[in-house]
């Protein structure tokens, strides 16, 4: 009898601890099956073993076709991620040195969905029983990503006229010098506009340095950049060949043509008309820094607004060679 309860004890306590386990095992599955990040188990020859929910989510998201019973781990960042060398390269130098591999890598897009990002944690699992599994775990970044850049832009770029702003512009600026590339520098202040403004109010100044600005965009070519430096001032950055004076005048009188023509006010029936002196400095022409050329720029600019009350189609005057055109 005594052999007998003892059994029958340790029988009871196997299905108690049993229980127990299964219970473990279900709300184990119930967290990740339920997980908001993507969780995927791999064995050493980098074939899925697990995965949840929200990976296959994930993958689908993106248009890609994973074979859920055999998909190789290299395969899966080769073709998952947008750099994958990246990504390995990343992976295999922390799990060099026992660590935890992390990163923000974009994924590829087979659908021409938006722009996705992940965070990515990758670690190395050994078991007891002497096998090695690799966990990686995806979470969805994209909407933070998308953000970033809108603050990003909002930074560089003017919210009234959406051209490079003088943040944005001193960026351009800085790109241009670090590539050694030749570029004249226009400074261009508006004439008439300070009238436009007390005249018919704030409002209307604003429809008119958007206008100015879609002309001054229109009429650029796609490797130069307009800036809103401030106020009604303008930047053109226009490429150039050995500072040639003629390409710019040419470029400008083109640009001084546009901004001539009237500029109709959305409430009301009036049309206003604005003038424009600009000052030119080139790089590296007359200056190899960005504030000397900025202040031979604007010495030109003043120069050219001090003659055009006697010439007034002379609205142009070139730092570089101290001449008025």
């Amino acid at each position: 009898n005594g052999i007998l309860n003892n059994v029958e004890q340790k029988i009871k306590q196997e299905r108690k601890l049993r229980a127990e386990i299964e219970a473990l095992e279900r709300r184990f599955r119930m967290l990740f099956e339920n997980a908001k990040s993507s969780i995927v188990l791999l064995d050493t020859e980098g074939k899925l073993v697990l995965f949840n929910e929200a990976f296959v989510s994930l993958i689908e998201s993106t248009g890609l076709y994973i074979n859920k019973q055999n998909t190789e781990f290299g395969e899966l960042l080769m073709e998952l991620f947008l750099e994958p060398e990246l990504v390995l390269t990343s992976v295999r130098d922390a799990f060099t040195h026992g660590e935890i591999a992390m990163g923000e890598y974009q994924l590829r897009s087979f659908n021409q969905s938006a722009n996705m990002w992940v965070q990515l944690f990758a670690t190395q699992i050994d078991t007891d029983e002497g096998e090695r599994y690799y966990q990686v775990m995806l979470n969805d970044i994209s909407k933070r990503k998308l953000e970033l850049e809108v603050l990003a832009k909002q930074a560089d770029f003017d919210l009234l006229t959406k051209v490079l702003n003088r943040n944005g512009g001193e960026k351009a600026i800085q790109i241009k010098v670090q590539q050694k590339v030749e570029f004249a520098l226009v400074l261009i202040d508006l004439n008439g506009f300070k009238q436009v403004n007390d005249t018919y109010g704030h409002d209307a100044g604003d429809e008119v340095l958007i206008s100015v600005a879609n002309r001054l965009t229109d009429t650029i070519r796609h490797d130069d950049v307009v800036i809103r430096w401030g106020g009604d001032e303008f930047v053109l950055l226009l490429k150039t060949e050995n500072g040639r004076e003629d390409m710019v005048r040419n470029a400008m009188d083109k640009v001084r043509n546009l901004i001539k023509k009237p500029i109709e006010l959305a409430d009301s029936k009036l049309s206003v008309t604005i003038g424009m002196s600009a000052g030119v400095a080139f790089y590296p022409g007359t200056a190899s820094s960005i504030d000397t050329l900025m202040k031979h720029a604007d010495r030109a600019m003043y120069k050219a607004k001090e003659v055009k009350h006697t010439d007034p189609d002379n609205y142009l005057f070139f730092a570089s060679t101290n001449k008025s055109e």
